[in-house]
Parts: C-alpha cells; sequence; structure tokens
C-alpha cells in the first residue's frame, strides 16, 4: 500500500507540474468560476506565513507555492512528502505551523514534526521527528487538528483528546507537556472528529453519533482543576447529533456543520449557561445542496462557505442569522467547475479566495 499510495502522489505531483486541468467553461467569454487541480483525495487545507499552501491527502503531504497567482500554472511549484521521506503515514489529515519554523502534520499513524530548513523543494537537509502513543497521544489516529493561541495543539481521535505543548523547543522532546481528555472528564463521547477554538479560547468537541461538548479550560489546559464542560444534543438545539464541522463568526456566533444540516448557535457569550441560548437550523430546504455538512469558512463579509457531499454551497445571511427571510443562497457542483460533487473542507485565503478539498484534488475560487 505504501508503494501505491507514494505512485498516487508522484502521479498527483506530476500532473500539477504541467499546469492546471481547466475546468469546464460556461459558453461565452466569462471567466472561470474554478481552478482545478485534479489530484488524490485532499483531507485539509492550510497556508504557511509566506502564503504557500499545504495540503493533506490520502496520499502523503503536498506543498504549493503558487506565487500568489493561484490561476496561473507557470511560476507554480510543487512538493510532495511521504513515508519514503519520513512521514508516519501517507493519510495526512492536517498540518500546523509552530514555533521556528516547524511543521506539525497529523497523520493516522501518528504526530510528525518537519523542519525543511527553509528550503521546501530540497529533501536532503530536512529533519523530522516522530511521536505516537509512547510520547503522550492518546491514540496514533488522529482525525482532526488545531493550534491555541499559546501554541498549544489539539488532537481529535477515536480514544479522546490530546492536547500537547512543546515549549517552542520543536527538535526536543525533554519539556514536552501531554495531558488527554475523555467521557471521564466530561467529553460527551471519546470519537472526536471535529475541534473548534472559539474568539475567547473555548474548545468545541465534535463527535460522530454523540454530539457536542465545551470545554473552558480557564486558560489552564495542563491543569484539569479549573475545567467547566458543557454538552449539546438535539434537544439542546442541534439538528443531528453527527458533528462534522464547526466555525466562529466575528459576532462570537458558533456554525456547526452536522450530518442533518447546518446549525447556528448564538450563546449570549456565555456557552458554560445554555438558558440564554437561541439556534437556528438550515437543511436542503432552505438552500443547502446537502444536509451532510464537512467544512464551513466564513469570509471577512461574513458570507459562509458549506463544504457538502453533493457540491458547494454559500449563505448570505446578511448578517441576521437568526432571520431567514433575507438569506441568499448558491450552490455549486462540477456542472460549474468542481472537481468532485464530495467536498471535504473548504479555507479562506489572506486575499478572500477559496479554497476547496475534494474527493479528486483541489478547487480554487477568486
Amino acid at each position: 500500500m505504501k508503494t501505491a499510495r507514494s505512485f498516487i502522489l508522484a502521479c498527483f505531483v506530476s500532473i500539477l507540474g504541467l499546469g492546471l486541468l481547466a475546468c469546464p467553461q460556461p459558453d461565452g467569454p466569462a471567466a472561470p468560476l474554478f481552478t482545478s487541480f485534479s489530484g488524490p483525495e485532499i483531507w485539509s487545507i492550510a497556508f504557511d506565513a509566506s502564503g504557500a499552501k499545504w495540503f493533506g491527502t490520502a496520499a502523503g503531504l503536498v506543498y504549493l507555492d503558487d506565487h500568489g497567482t493561484p490561476t496561473n500554472q507557470t511560476d507554480d511549484v510543487w512538493v510532495g512528502f511521504t513515508e519514503a521521506d519520513g512521514l508516519s503515514d501517507d493519510r495526512v489529515s492536517a498540518v500546523h505551523f509552530g514555533a521556528i519554523g516547524a511543521k506539525w502534520v497529523s497523520t493516522y499513524n501518528g504526530l510528525c514534526c518537519f523542519g525543511d530548513n527553509g528550503t521546501v523543494a530540497d529533501k536532503e537537509d530536512d529533519n523530522w521527528l516522530l511521536f505516537n502513543t509512547t510520547d503522550g497521544l492518546v491514540s496514533k489516529g488522529i482525525y482532526q487538528t488545531r493550534m491555541d493561541a499559546m501554541g498549544g495543539m489539539w488532537f481529535g481521535t477515536g480514544k479522546g483528546v490530546s492536547y500537547f505543548h512543546d515549549n517552542a523547543t520543536p527538535g526536543s522532546k525533554v519539556d514536552d507537556s501531554w495531558v488527554t481528555f475523555s467521557k471521564v472528564d466530561g467529553l460527551i463521547d471519546n470519537y472526536v472528529q471535529v475541534i473548534g477554538i472559539d474568539l475567547s479560547g473555548g474548545k468545541w468537541f465534535g463527535t460522530p453519533s454523540a454530539g457536542l461538548s465545551y470545554l473552558d479550560d480557564g486558560g489552564t489546559p495542563a491543569n484539569k482543576g479549573d475545567d467547566s464542560w458543557t454538552t449539546y444534543g438535539t434537544s439542546d438545539g442541534l439538528s443531528h447529533v453527527s458533528i462534522m464541522s464547526i466555525a466562529f463568526d466575528a459576532a462570537g456566533g458558533k456554525w456547526v456543520g452536522t450530518g442533518g444540516g447546518l446549525c447556528y448557535l448564538d450563546d449570549n457569550g456565555t456557552p458554560s449557561v445554555k438558558g440564554d441560548d437561541t439556534w437556528m437550523s438550515y437543511t436542503t430546504s432552505d438552500g443547502l445542496a446537502s444536509n451532510d455538512i464537512y467544512g464551513i469558512a466564513i469570509e471577512a463579509t461574513g458570507k459562509k462557505w458549506l463544504a457538502t457531499s453533493w457540491g458547494v454551497s454559500s449563505l448570505d445571511d446578511n448578517a441576521t442569522p437568526l432571520n431567514k427571510a433575507d438569506d441568499s443562497w448558491t450552490s455549486y457542483s462540477p456542472d460549474d467547475g468542481l472537481t468532485d460533487w464530495t467536498v471535504v473542507d473548504v479555507v479562506v485565503d489572506s486575499s478572500g479566495g477559496k479554497w476547496f478539498a475534494t474527493g479528486s484534488g483541489v478547487c480554487y475560487c477568486p
């Protein structure tokens, strides 16, 4: 399987190096809606400080420097990384960026710390450090990762949540700090596939079959003594207990993607108090392309972009999420240029461009 995955990734990078694969165009001179990069299944998208793109895929880690011109392939630089280079597994769920240039790569077989010494295209000077259950991870299979404002990382696994802080020494394990959270501590379920960190630093954990958990760790994630937990299910306002994504708007509102549609929660700034909560739910009857919401991104304008099992939907709620009367919905499919019906993630870059992770590669929309 390793050889097959490495071959697929090599083909992916080779294809991309030949240039963009143009999306089907509508009649007339209109500019393309999407720019497509065909390849393996993409699971996550991240941007580093320089604006370069990193893709977690089913066949390894892929780096793209598009030199700020994502619709122009002539200046693109692509680099792929697999187990042969140092990854603990070619199935990459996420990448985050830490101190002194470290890349933290989450996989289905542990965590990797990757240092390229500022030369991504030159693998000869790369350094890799691997972490697994013997180091502190509660499980080697990492489904989602988030980095908090203090540089700590939170890993969602099938056996609970792991918190990790390397004390800004990514090349050394000596001063690492690890903490595990499970149902015993307050999680609604140990299988955590979604993690979100809100504007106040609160942690939100989504499970595939039990709902949502909120943790207020008092700003001391390594100390459980001051922790406060709150759980949410369908009786509270969720449309479904299968949680697939979560995002936070500028006003502090929570947007939760589930297996039964999109939910909005206004908790009035008191997530630990349910008495003042207000919920709103959206489904295909409102305008969603599908009720399975795998990813959510919110533009600076407040417009929501939703990655679903049946294409992409955008929602402009005119800053009134509790009033559907002025909502505007638009959906996009392979007929519009998406590489695949299944879209598992969406991220907005610094220029407002949208990047979509699909089952058959990546799509970009200005």
